[in-house]
């Protein structure tokens, strides 16, 4: 999770927010609670002096926007792939001599970030759909015992907007950050 201060502030007076709903990590204060798809957000606004009075500490607020449906169906698609037969090896001479290879020593396997999103009217000037979800597979290889160390982060995403009235706009998010670390014990005897 990523520490940011600003001004003599403390890490742990950084505050969260998701479309103005605080979602601090409650168990690691100044954290957000998951990882994010940034294809998500309209705008982040980060704020590092003079925040808004609702926010409960002095420390940096950052305020994560989502995407929204419009009048016009949008969408789209991205990927980004990288993996070993990409990379040249770093081993220095003094390890290579040793008998360590690119093969036997840290390096990256594979890493692998893709997604879409989609987006458009339910009904005309009146409500509003949007939807995307990504998936970031990063894979690599440790030196002992020539383990791949796998972690997936899944991203998806839903938001549903009304106008309700000319003056009330309803809105509905579903979001979530899956974590997926192969091969870690949850810390329960017996699994």
């Amino acid at each position: 999770a990523p520490t940011v201060v600003s001004k003599g502030t403390r890490p742990q007076d950084t505050v969260w927010t998701l479309d103005g709903v605080v979602i601090t990590d409650m168990a690691a204060a100044g954290a957000p609670p998951t990882y994010f798809n940034f294809d998500n957000f309209e705008e982040i606004h980060v704020a590092t002096a003079g925040q808004d009075i609702k926010q409960q500490t002095g420390g940096i607020g950052i305020n994560l926007v989502t995407r929204r449906g419009t009048n016009q169906f949008h969408g789209g698609f991205r990927g980004y792939f990288d993996n070993e037969s990409m990379e040249s090896s770093n081993v220095p001479t003094e390890l290579a001599a040793t008998g360590t290879t690119h093969a036997t020593s840290n390096h990256n396997k594979q890493i692998s970030d893709y997604g879409y999103d989609i987006g458009g009217p339910l009904l005309r000037d009146r409500a509003w759909f949007y939807n995307s979800y990504s998936i970031q597979d990063v894979r690599l290889v440790r030196r002992a015992g020539a383990l791949v160390d796998r972690t997936q982060l899944k991203n998806p995403d839903v938001k549903l907007n009304w106008q309700a009235t000319k003056k009330d706009m309803v809105s509905f998010l579903y979001f979530d950050g899956f974590k997926i670390k192969d091969g870690r014990s949850p810390g329960i005897t017996g699994i």
